[in-house]
């Protein structure tokens, strides 16, 4: 029986708020309560910390390593992950690899072949052995057990010293497990049973135990969606509200859908100190979004919410797929039109990487394998445009980008960067 865990979140980024991996904070919790010693080694915090020199500190009995963001697949990143994790297991040949999250759930057989590195990936829905694995792993009912609980925080745990909050730190917590959505390109459900809401009470103590005990404001809803029925919205926003809005300086974003929206659900959020609105809008086509991407939603709706919240001081953070394999060139004018009339400030993207995702075992993976238009390799999906000039212009765009970014260093540039980005898109459709 192990009795000492790590937990690993790989992969940061040298831009960009310091975000805590929400989902190690609440495994950290779960086994902390279960009487394990826990490291958590968070890179996606802190990209400078050394994994390797973190694991021969810590020696650890089970390593435990969270794969969840989409660029381990869409930019290949997850072969040198392996190979640093080969690296570990090589020091330490009695430690034992597993991996959680959407991603390590949807390249599940790929990884399990990988060179005996990961020994098994546990999900809600199952837990999976690569072969010649011999021994059970015991602690690996227990990590499938959590993913089914909503875990509050306690000070108990917070005193220990497993996770260090600074002030600056965006602390990830959830209200929420899966999503109600099934959208074509997403893998959040894939290692999930079911959506599952979270009493607003246990959100709310989790809230208030970190504000009180460390020094962090800025806190942020890691689950994909805090709500997508604007009445049940109402109830909850409300909770939230009457439990937040004496938290002195808190800072609070969250993701949810735009018909989960209303006026009195955005003003009782704006009295929950809630400061950004993370909106999967992801197209201004009807069309796209219903047969490409498989939203109903009410882009109207959308657009109101979305002023309104500018309204009450709330921020839009509205994410949006503008390249996608069936795109033509005149559709590519149309949106472009579109999002001129909507707000490109609005949007988070920059062009080049408003690009359709293609995550494994997802509907969208399936349409383009039909059409022929898959790109598929070890650990990595693409796709093939079916319009030879959205091709090419999309290539141009990249070209460009990938240029200019590298010249980037401060948030006031790349701010310049994205709009002279999308000055030069209009110039070269037009």
């Amino acid at each position: 029986m192990a009795k000492r865990i790590q937990l690993f979140a790989p992969l940061g980024t040298k831009m960009g708020t310091q975000v805590h991996d929400g989902e190690l904070l609440y495994l950290a919790q779960f086994l902390f309560d279960n009487g394990y010693c826990v490291k958590v080694t968070d890179c996606y915090l802190n990209p400078d910390l050394d994994p390797l020199a973190e694991t021969r500190a810590f020696k650890p009995d089970l390593l435990v390593v969270h794969l969840w963001k989409n660029e381990l697949i869409v930019e290949n990143k997850i072969m040198r992950l392996l190979s640093l994790l080969e690296v570990i297991k090589a020091r330490s040949p009695a430690l034992r690899v597993v991996a959680i999250g959407s991603i390590a759930t949807s390249v599940r057989d790929e990884i399990l072949e990988w060179r005996s590195v990961v020994d098994a990936i546990v999900s809600e829905t199952c837990i999976s052995y690569r072969q010649n694995v011999r021994q059970e792993i015991v602690e690996l009912a227990l990590i499938q057990d959590y993913f089914s609980r909503f875990v509050k925080i306690t000070n108990a745990f917070l005193s220990s010293g497993t996770i260090q909050f600074g002030v600056d730190d965006v602390v990830s917590v959830y209200s929420s497990r899966g999503c109600q959505k099934k959208c074509s390109f997403c893998s959040y459900n894939s290692y999930t049973t079911r959506w599952k809401d979270r009493d607003i009470s246990g959100l709310a103590d989790d809230i208030a135990v970190i504000r009180n005990h460390t020094s962090a404001i800025r806190f942020s809803l890691f689950d994909s969606n805090f709500g997508a029925e604007s009445e049940v919205n109402q109830r909850k926003s409300a909770l939230l509200a009457e439990r937040l809005t004496s938290i002195p300086d808190l800072k609070l974003t969250l993701n949810v859908s735009s018909d989960g929206l209303s006026e009195e659900v955005i003003a009782n959020f704006r009295r929950a100190n809630v400061v950004g609105l993370l909106i999967g809008l992801e197209s201004l086509n009807p069309r796209t979004l219903l047969e490409v991407y498989h939203k109903r939603q009410d882009i109207n709706h959308a657009t109101e919410m979305i002023e309104f919240a500018e309204s009450q001081g709330i921020t839009p953070i509205v994410s949006y797929i503008l390249f996608h394999p069936w795109l033509t060139l005149d559709a590519l004018r149309d949106e472009i039109q579109k999002i001129d009339a909507f707000g490109r400030h609005r949007i988070i993207q920059f062009a080049a990487k408003s690009r359709l995702q293609v995550i494994p075992k997802t509907p969208i993976e399936r349409m383009l394998r039909e059409q022929n238009l898959l790109v598929e390799g070890k650990f990595f999906r693409d796709f093939l445009f079916k319009d030879n000039d959205v091709r090419d212009v999309f290539l141009k765009l990249k070209i460009a980008f990938d240029r200019a970014i590298g010249s980037c260093r401060t948030f006031a540039d790349l701010a310049d960067l994205k709009m002279r980005e999308w000055a030069y898109l209009r110039e070269i459709v037009s």
